[in-house]
């Protein structure tokens, strides 16, 4: 497979993606005071799991 830097190429991948069903586990940000976000995860900062709440209290 041959990179592309495009929207278009991320999304085929992004279909193909067989976890792709486990996206709805988690919180996904997308926008931060009604402005478009990007989220850098880090080794300690992962996308937090929708369960995470309800575990913790």
């Amino acid at each position: 497979m041959d990179f592309q830097n495009s929207i278009v190429f991320a999304r085929q991948l992004d279909e193909q993606d067989t976890r792709k069903l486990f996206r709805t586990n988690f919180f996904l940000i997308s926008q931060h005071k009604e402005k478009d976000a990007i989220y850098l995860t880090g080794n300690s900062h992962r996308l937090q799991h929708k369960t995470t709440k309800g575990e913790i209290n």
